[in-house]
């Protein structure tokens, strides 16, 4: 019997692709230099071969951005938020104590989180369920980013059945757990 997993809306084919060559401009950049660093030396060729790759990887995030918010959209409608979680009363360097990054599911009050490990796109392992949701509030962003949670989102703390809870998600996971909370 397979086990049940929370399925985010698929990628596009234009994200899937992004993902693939961002990592194929850098040796782009390296073929641009090689090529056009005998006619105009290091520094310039190597200046050259930057702002070709740099041009060429915001063309991309221009064109995948629109996407990627559509899908995430569709995946707010279901309840279905990216997200990263955390034991604020975890010992120190446990792993309880680490962000671990995934999807979460909000309905009814209740959050089933699922972790994505490794550099997978879709979650797996165990469901983790959270209920009894309150004490929900806000805290303030800390000064050095986690490194699992996203650059614009904000961290929320819950007392939950199995014990305190922080989550951090965007703006509209945040706006969908205070909805479910009530």
């Amino acid at each position: 019997m397979a086990a049940e997993t929370l399925r985010p809306a698929q990628r596009s084919r234009r994200e899937t692709v992004y993902g693939k060559l961002s990592a194929a401009l850098c040796y782009f950049g390296f073929l641009i230099r090689s090529i056009i660093g005998s006619n105009l030396g290091f520094w310039p060729s190597a200046l050259a071969a930057v702002a070709l790759v740099l041009s060429g990887a915001l063309v991309f995030v221009w064109l995948t951005v629109p996407l990627r918010k559509v899908r995430l959209d569709s995946d707010r409608k279901r309840g279905l938020i990216e997200c990263a979680i955390r034991s604020p009363d975890a010992p120190p360097g446990t792993l309880q104590d680490r962000w671990k990054p995934g999807y979460a599911e909000i309905r009814h009050g209740t959050i089933r989180f699922q972790a994505l490990y490794g550099d997978i796109e879709e979650p797996s392992g165990p469901i983790s369920t959270f209920s009894g949701i309150t004490a929900l509030h806000e805290l303030p962003r800390p000064q050095k980013r986690p490194a699992d949670a996203k650059r614009k989102w904000k961290i929320l703390a819950m007392i939950t059945d199995q014990g305190p809870l922080e989550i951090a998600a965007g703006e509209a996971g945040m706006q969908l757990l205070e909805l479910q909370s009530r």
